[in-house]
């Protein structure tokens, strides 16, 4: 079929349609039930520029990778400096380094084919386009991944269809508009099956999220001293046990420069999530912030800082941002201090990110997170960059979990109230050539003062990543990534809390291309096999790989 393929040069338009014919051929032979996770990394900051960048390699295991607070919504601009702080809150991932949004990063026409196989039973299959006319860019892929361990039940499969359209009306407008379709199965493979026989409809997580999306940048005044830039996203999400939800976020931030030197704005940022359940009474939360921002810059100092009213619900308060930063002389050294706050929607979407095997809660809660820190960054001429920063924590409905029922094959999340952490969080990057980089962050929480539970259940306490990135030769690009963690408090039923054992995962992705149309990738996973739980009862696949060949329609430019 892949010489069928090669030798059809009639026109772009049957090679589309031969492409699709073979993606959809391939989805219809697949039907495993599986076990998915997903990832989104979680930056340690000091200032919005503060973000590690760990190169990733694909992921077929459990990972000690952090996500953003709310995967239900995209990340919004506000009027201050964004800074995004890591919890210790970490998901289940499975993502592949042929699902790596570099391919959905293109600038140019490009029609493309990604398909491979894994030892795990894995098939993989994508397809995407991306093309440019004019002012518009149209940009849309597909794709599918399952997997079957060797546990009894150790199962997932992700399918998922994205689209979007941008179009610059003007050289200060620009609109973008997103949509897309995400399902993923799981199965409850956490038990002694010797002890426990369980219907197959008792083990299913099936998650079904449909999105849509826009968002308008404008730019205001003859200079472009003022910016006007909305965005809104929903999603409504079926999951199994009859349960649903829809969110929605709005955000209206107003951006305006006064001078070089100093800058105001305000900014609407409107939130709802609602949950249904056709056995229990619905629970709706909203969450309502205004920041109201002033900032300064100068050659040596940084500084901004917000008001923010907001609304939970139905209580109102008030609570302050501040962001300093000081460069000593003409040293490249910065130092940073900061009192900020963090609110968002502990929605069922964020929750099953974070652990796939969760019991479906039955209301949901506002998460605040409030940081007081400290930091030191630094940037050599030669290509070293370090940054460290140390301060204290206060998280406020942070989910915990633990195992549940008889078995435990689900996880109950627990909210804790209040729960306080010293922490310790650095990044050592070195670009050795543009063809060579190292990339490092370490993050430690001590926590204490724990008000509702026993333990911080679920949390990592210590979490090292390393990733090194080479391109020894034009078209080969390799990736080696190593995550290393302390484990977890965890509690299994009817038994006393215990600690999971420590992890380390080793991980390998290569890419090479062998002319402007093909391309062969790999990746290898857990290479050391070790085996280790993120979540108790939960046992990883241990080694695996996929590999496969990437195929462009169109002659790259």
């Amino acid at each position: 079929m892949l010489l069928s393929i090669q030798n059809i040069r009639s026109s772009k338009r049957l090679d589309l349609l031969v492409a699709t014919l073979l993606l959809l051929f391939i989805l219809g032979r697949r039907d495993a039930m599986a076990q998915d996770k997903k990832s989104k990394k979680e930056e340690i900051s000091i200032t919005s520029s503060f973000k590690p960048s760990i190169v990733k390699t694909g992921k077929l295991e459990f990972q000690a990778e952090l996500p953003p607070k709310d995967t239900t919504s995209p990340r919004l601009t506000y009027p201050t400096l964004p800074i995004q702080f890591s919890t210790p809150m970490s998901s289940f991932i499975i993502k592949p380094l042929s699902m790596r949004s570099i391919e959905n990063s293109v600038i140019h026409d490009d029609v493309f084919m990604k398909f491979g196989l894994g030892n795990l039973s894995t098939p993989f299959a994508a397809m995407g386009f991306n093309t440019l006319k004019a002012n518009e860019q149209f940009t849309g892929n597909i794709d599918h991944i399952s997997s079957k361990g060797t546990l009894p039940d150790q199962q997932y499969a992700r399918s998922s269809l994205n689209f979007s359209y941008k179009n610059t009306l003007a050289e200060n407008k620009i609109v973008n508009l997103n949509a897309g379709y995400n399902r993923q199965r799981y199965r409850l493979y956490g038990f002694d099956h010797l002890r426990y026989n369980f219907l197959p409809a008792d083990l299913r997580q099936i998650f079904d999220n449909v999105h849509f999306g826009a968002n308008f940048d404008q730019k205001l005044g003859e200079d472009g001293s003022a910016s006007l830039n909305p965005e809104l996203r929903a999603d409504f999400l079926a999951a199994g046990r009859k349960q649903s939800e829809f969110t929605m976020r709005l955000s209206i931030p107003f951006q305006y420069k006064v001078n070089e030197n100093m800058g105001a704005g305000i900014a609407l940022d409107a939130q709802t999530a609602s949950l249904k359940n056709k056995i229990q009474t619905n629970s709706t939360t909203s969450l309502v912030q205004v920041p109201i921002s002033l900032s300064f810059n100068n050659k040596n100092i940084s500084t901004s800082g917000s008001v923010v009213p907001l609304l939970k619900g139905n209580d109102f308060t008030v609570v302050p941002n501040i962001q300093i930063a000081y460069q000593l002389g003409e040293t490249k050294v910065k130092l940073k201090v900061a009192y900020v706050n963090d609110f968002n929607i502990n929605s069922l979407h964020k929750l099953y990110v974070l652990n796939p095997f969760l019991v479906l809660p039955d209301s949901l809660t506002i998460f605040h997170q409030q940081d007081i820190y400290a930091g030191v960054e630094w940037q050599s001429e030669k290509g070293l960059h370090l940054k460290f920063k140390t301060g204290f924590s206060q998280f406020k409905n942070l989910p915990l979990f633990i195992n549940h029922g008889s078995s435990g094959k689900e996880m109950l999340v627990l909210n804790e109230s209040k729960l306080n952490a010293i922490n310790l969080e650095g990044e050592v990057n070195y670009s050795f050539t543009p063809e060579m980089e190292f990339r490092s962050t370490l993050k430690i929480d001590a926590f204490d003062a724990q008000a509702s539970y026993n333990e911080p259940y679920g949390l990592l306490p210590l979490e090292l990543k390393l990733g090194f990135l080479w391109k020894p030769f034009k078209g080969l690009t390799t990736r080696i990534n190593a995550d290393f963690w302390r484990g977890a408090l965890s509690r299994s039923p009817g038994l006393p809390t215990k600690r999971l054992k420590d992890a380390a995962d080793i991980n390998l992705g290569v890419d090479y291309k062998l002319n402007k149309k093909w391309a062969l990738w790999t990746d290898l996973n857990n290479i050391a096999n070790i085996q280790y739980q993120r979540w108790n009862q939960y046992n990883v696949f241990g080694f695996n790989f996929i590999a496969g060949l990437r195929y462009s329609f169109i002659k790259s430019k």
